[in-house]
């Protein structure tokens, strides 16, 4: 087991950065999922790690060894690529066991499961699973990378969120979710993702296009300008009073019943009990937890102190 450390690491791909300057640590025997949407980065930084792309700037430890000028096969390290027909002429199992074999490795320790990937929603649940348990068993250090948020905030230790070839935020997964650190992150972490109404702060309230939401707590410095409310749909109740919104769509998902409701001109969702009667067109009434309200500026998404 050994911790990987990534200082500064820069790759570019002609003259477009893939990664930007990135520092991150995996601790030893930790499992980090790099998380991010196609194109963010994340591939490419793993197979910098793995060695199978030259670094433009920065530098790759692993084992407090620095590895960032050396080959794959010195690197000690296994790599499962999400096409597993590396080598077309080879079965599922050949692929994934080429390198322990080249090492002479024994033939039992060689024998692995195939990736997630390309598996159907059931094989995929509980394939998931079974690498959890396997890496609590082994505790082997891996950096695991998925488009995937419900992957990443089940298997990981730490999330490191990716975009745009930058490290957007990293932590623990129940911290990224309730703490984002950007509309971004909000918005890609959840399912649903996190609701952003926006507004602003004036005289006890947050005030947008056809909506009040009444707050108790002032923020202090935050009055006049331009925001972003940040609520997730479990931290709503629909009541007999509060926030007025007329109901779009309800969904019955058998522990709980999603429902889309317009607020001023803004549609929110909202997570109801399975129970729930509203209906379509109807006029509800919202209320939020205060607490675990989330604040953002307008113009750059970034989260704010309040």
């Amino acid at each position: 087991m050994a911790a990987i450390e990534v200082r500064g690491l820069t790759k570019l791909f002609g003259k477009t950065p893939a990664i930007r300057d990135v520092t991150l640590e995996v601790h030893d025997g930790e499992f980090l999922v790099l998380l991010g949407p196609s194109g963010c980065g994340k591939t490419t930084l793993l197979r910098c790690i793995a060695g199978l792309e030259h670094v433009d700037r920065g530098s790759i430890l692993i084992g407090g060894r620095d590895v960032t000028d050396l080959a794959p096969r010195a690197r000690d390290i296994a790599m499962v690529f999400q096409s597993y027909a590396v080598f077309p002429h080879m079965t599922v199992a050949g692929n994934i066991g080429f390198g322990l074999r080249m090492h002479r490795r024994p033939p039992a320790e060689i024998e692995m499961d195939e990736p997630l990937s390309n598996l159907d929603a059931l094989l995929r649940l509980q394939a998931r699973a079974d690498l959890k348990r396997l890496h609590k068993e082994v505790k082997r250090t891996t950096v695991y990378v998925t488009h995937d948020q419900v992957e990443a905030m089940s298997m990981g230790d730490r999330i490191a969120l990716m975009r745009d070839g930058q490290i957007e935020q990293m932590g623990a997964p129940m911290h990224i979710y309730d703490n984002p650190a950007s509309q971004f992150v909000g918005g890609f972490i959840g399912s649903p993702p996190m609701n952003f109404l926006r507004g602003r702060l004036r005289e006890g309230a947050f005030a947008g296009d056809g909506f009040s939401v009444p707050l108790a707590k002032a923020r202090a410095g935050l009055d006049g300008r331009d925001m972003l409310l940040g609520v997730r749909a479990e931290h709503i109740a629909i009541g007999s009073e509060g926030v007025p919104a007329t109901v779009l769509v309800v969904e019955p998902l058998g522990s709980h019943t999603l429902v889309t409701a317009l607020v001023g001109r803004t549609p929110v969702k909202v997570q109801a009990p399975i129970d729930s009667t509203v209906r379509p067109d109807e006029i509800v009434h919202l209320r939020f937890n205060e607490p675990t309200l989330r604040w953002m500026d307008a113009s750059s998404g970034s989260a704010v102190e309040s």
